[in-house]
């Protein structure tokens, strides 16, 4: 390399004037003609996520405020698209207990969807033990569970308990309402 020229000084084409340079003996290629190059190509993925409809719901921490601000929105909504009055005024047990059956069919939905299916097709209910409990949909579409206690004299709610998931947030404040209201010591 120490004796190498052209590393030095360059070619012997650069001393001439540009008249005199070489001229070029390559062709031009176009871009999309080289083998290397591959047109731009641009990939868009549309994610689409539902949301869960239990998502609203997990973010009360007390049984009677969720139900308090459903009622108001389910209020809201009667007003907005039925064209109803609006009801002012205090909460009525009613629209209470038409939130908390909203609440309790969408929670079912969500953790008993195979459940409800096997109801509506008429099928076998596995497992054994979830079949024990004779499980029906009342006219309300909320899974109850039936069993021997339909012979007594005691309200039908008594009588078909509702079926609730184990580990719903719902279940959680349920059992939190129930331990506040009727457990606290005075």
């Amino acid at each position: 390399m120490l004796s190498s020229s052209i590393y030095w000084d360059g070619p012997e084409f650069l001393r001439l004037s540009k008249d005199q340079w070489p001229q070029q003996k390559f062709i031009s290629i176009a871009l999309e003609q080289l083998p290397e190059s591959r047109p731009n190509v641009t990939t868009t993925l549309v994610a689409i996520v539902h949301s869960s409809s239990l998502e609203f719901i997990s973010r009360f921490s007390s049984l009677e405020k969720m139900l308090r601000v459903l009622s108001y929105v389910f209020r809201y909504l009667s007003y907005r698209l039925r064209q109803q009055p609006i009801h002012a005024g205090p909460i009525t047990f009613t629209e209470r207990d038409k939130s908390l059956s909203v609440v309790v069919h969408r929670t079912q939905q969500h953790y008993f969807s195979d459940l409800l299916k096997t109801l509506r097709n008429q099928l076998v209910i596995t497992p054994p033990s979830l079949a024990q409990l004779a499980p029906y949909i009342d006219d309300n579409n909320i899974i109850r569970v039936g069993g021997r206690l339909r012979f007594s004299d005691i309200s039908y709610d008594a009588k078909h308990p509702i079926l609730l998931p184990q580990s719903s947030h719902l279940t959680e404040l349920i059992i939190r309402h129930i331990t506040y209201h009727f457990c606290t010591v005075d």
